[in-house]
């Protein structure tokens, strides 16, 4: 099924103006139908739902409730609305003179696979067609949020929560929320699943009048039972560094500004090599990566590769020989393709008799394989211009920058780099005020840029080097994919977050899956996204289940 309020998410502030009008002018003299969950013309939220106010979709097979608040404080929150799905199987509907839809849910009810009262729940970030989740007999929630990463992630928090604390009148079991989501959807879904129940973002939670607590005064969890991550930025702070570490050392003569972006690299892939030292990553058994000093030795440098190495080789199994790519380049056989992958250089070797291919070294991977950002810093780019500028930066903040580490960075080394820069490179030298009057810049709750890019950072609760370290309840379940080709989500930083959760007592499961030709996108070995997250959940439902 098509998600309908879909056309309400793309407009933004025009369209959530128009919606709340229509919805408050919609209000019937005070019986209060349209209002569903949240009494509009009160702080207090309803004790019970209105179950009186379902739509239907016979074609479907599907009982819906669109733009509903789930936060009292509309006048500052007016995006805060969501949508909820639910398969015909879990209500009893009788339908009403004004077209609604009065609604029971059905004693002994079942879709799909899964009961009434143990349904789960989907928040897909991303999808517009939800017909593989409804048709599994999943619950599927559409939450609309702010543009503002960290209010987006205290908003989807306040959405479970109002979620839970109707969860007796709802179908399914509330307690068992999955979310999935691409790009900068996917860093809000990883955030979410790694700062479940954190404190810091109760203020937030508070201003815009979240429930809290239940009828019976107890606390009410926002953490989430599973993650589904497509190329997630993971860790703000050191996205730049990351990449300089693995690609941007290597390209620094593209660039217009080249011995800018070449020193500014040098010093980035440095701050990189410290951050890791500093980590304390650990593999499996426990053991701490280590990456010299020359960043290009330690089991760090070699977990990096070993990752790639994985990902070539799986693409090598399953694709069908000849293999015309998406640039229509035909190869014949594994070996063909590897003599083009060596076009320029020979960085992967191939041994025919085992069918295995190696990979010699990063340098070969980001030289070879790998487009480079088309601006100097990928992630918070000097002038502000990359679309994470505006979806990390504190709103209103004229400088749009987020990193304190590539901020230090410029500061550390401001006379060296300053020298270097081009009045007519980007931004020109006046990026260096521009970060510093970023970092000094509060959100309208009073955070600063650096508590707000820990709050967003996983890795500041899941390694035991970090000071939020323990702070939250952390996903059971998390699956993560992205392509190899693409310098879109940062590599290091997704294989950091595999390697952190795989030390994390509360998670289950636990997949990484690296696709070798694919780029920034939703990658997938076969079948859709959707199709493939119903499978995860099927599973991850079946291990939950013993």
């Amino acid at each position: 099924m098509k998600k309908k309020s879909r056309i309400l998410i793309v407009a933004a502030a025009v369209l959530v103006g128009v919606v709340l009008a229509l919805v408050l002018g919609a209000l019937p003299g005070g019986d209060g139908k349209d209002s569903f969950f949240v009494d509009l013309l009160s702080d207090e939220f309803e004790e019970e739902v209105d179950m009186t106010a379902w739509s239907y979709d016979e074609e479907q097979g599907v009982y819906y409730q669109e733009n509903v608040p789930y936060v009292t404080n509309q006048e500052e929150y007016a995006n805060c609305l969501l949508s909820i799905y639910v398969p015909q199987g879990f209500f009893e509907g009788t339908e009403q003179e004004d077209g609604l839809y009065s609604c029971i849910l059905k004693q002994d009810g079942s879709s799909g696979i899964y009961s009434v009262e143990g349904a789960a729940y989907i928040l897909d970030l991303n999808s517009e067609d939800t017909s593989a989740y409804l048709s599994d007999g999943l619950i599927v929630v559409d939450v609309k949020t702010d543009s503002d990463a960290v209010l987006s992630v205290a908003e989807l928090k306040a959405a479970i929560r109002f979620l839970r604390y109707h969860g007796e009148t709802l179908p399914g079991a509330a307690e068992k929320i999955y979310v999935s989501g691409f790009g900068t959807s996917a860093t809000l879904a990883v955030a979410l699943g790694a700062t479940g129940d954190l404190i810091t973002y109760e203020d937030y939670l508070k201003d815009m009048g979240a429930v809290l607590s239940d009828a019976e005064g107890e606390s009410i969890s926002d953490a989430v039972l599973g993650v589904m991550a497509y190329c997630p930025q993971v860790g703000p702070d050191a996205l730049d560094s990351s990449y300089a570490w693995l690609v941007g050392q290597y390209h620094s003569d593209i660039y217009q500004d080249s011995s800018l972006a070449g020193a500014l690299y040098e010093y980035l892939a440095a701050d990189y090599v410290s951050y890791i030292q500093n980590a304390n990553l650990m593999d499996e058994y426990g053991n701490v990566l280590t990456l010299g000093d020359d960043g290009v030795s330690g089991t760090y440098y070699d977990t990096v590769l070993e990752q790639l190495q994985i990902s070539l080789n799986q693409f090598l199994s399953y694709v069908a020989f000849p293999y015309t790519d998406g640039d229509g380049n035909t190869y014949e056989s594994p070996e063909a393709y590897i003599t083009a992958l060596n076009a320029s250089e020979e960085w992967v070797t191939y041994d025919s008799e085992q069918a295995y291919a190696t990979i010699k070294s990063l340098e070969g991977y980001a030289n070879n394989y790998l487009s480079p950002a088309d601006t100097i810093s990928a992630y918070d780019a000097l002038d502000g211009s990359s679309s994470l500028n505006e979806f990390f930066a504190v709103a209103g903040d004229s400088g749009k920058h987020f990193s304190s580490r590539l901020n230090n960075v410029l500061t550390e080394n401001e006379d060296a780099l300053s020298s270097l820069v081009a009045t007519e490179e980007s931004g020109s030298d006046n990026f260096f005020d521009a970060f510093q009057l970023s970092m000094e810049a509060e959100d309208t709750l009073g955070s600063s840029q650096e508590k707000r890019m820990n709050m967003l950072n996983p890795l500041f609760y899941l390694l035991s080097s970090q000071e939020g370290y323990g702070n939250s309840t952390a996903a059971s379940y998390w699956r993560i994919n992205t392509g190899a080709a693409s310098q879109e989500a940062s590599l290091p930083q997704i294989i950091n977050l595999y390697t952190a959760l795989s030390r994390t007592k509360s998670v289950t499961s636990l997949e990484l899956t690296l696709l070798w030709d694919k780029g920034y996108e939703e990658a997938e070995l076969m079948d859709s996204a959707e199709v493939n997250v119903r499978e995860w959940i099927r599973t991850c439902e079946a291990t939950n289940a013993q």
